[in-house]
């Protein structure tokens, strides 16, 4: 068990499910992605994102991060450009679906016109963080949260066993990670499901 220090917390995470980079399938989502969606744009396609550190965030005021990087990359390569917004994750995905935006980035499967490669562009770890002298040193399932409250954010994508697991005392969602963090560090989660 590794114990990460967070804007001051310290806080124990277990791996529960890696997905890991793959460049073959990057560079294939990327090509595709810039191909389909350069049919019918001018030279700028606008994307919205999320705060996701190290994957994409604001460091100065201007996009930056791991996905943002890459994007950038393949769309100057295609001779066109790209456009950031930050939104939170579900008023990104509305405003995608309404039109207001061209791409996601981080986006999955599950988000309806949009395009995906089989791995993501990048890669993460969905963690459960606990308390520094929480009891539960490894993941070995989710029965060692029953009759706890665990945090998750909303409108990301989590495995289906944990969506549906019926042994939490409850489940609430936030907006962002670092919500969730602070409400597991002030006690009002036993344990908070998130990505690293």
């Amino acid at each position: 068990m590794v114990t990460y220090k967070i804007h001051g917390m310290k806080i124990k995470g277990g791996n529960v499910k890696k997905a890991t980079l793959s460049i073959f399938y990057a560079c294939l989502f990327l090509l595709f992605f810039t191909t389909h969606n350069a049919i019918g744009h001018e030279d700028t396609i606008t994307a919205c994102f999320t705060e996701w550190i190290p994957y994409s965030y604001l460091k100065d005021g201007q996009p930056t991060g791991l996905s943002i990087e890459i994007y950038k990359e393949v769309i100057k390569k295609s001779g066109m450009e790209i456009t950031y917004e930050m939104k939170p994750w579900k008023r990104c995905l509305s405003d995608f679906s309404a039109g207001k935006y061209d791409a996601v980035l981080d986006g999955d499967v599950g988000i309806p016109n949009s395009l995906n490669a089989k791995q993501p562009p990048i890669p993460w770890v969905i963690t459960f963080w606990v308390h520094e002298d929480s009891p539960v040193q490894k993941f070995s399932g989710y029965s060692q949260f029953d009759n706890q409250v665990v945090g998750y954010v909303g409108g990301y994508t989590y495995p289906k066993k944990f969506m549906n697991y019926a042994g939490f005392k409850s489940k609430y969602s936030v907006r962002k990670d670092l919500v969730g963090l602070n409400m597991l560090q002030g006690g009002r989660y036993e344990a908070f499901i998130g990505d690293m």
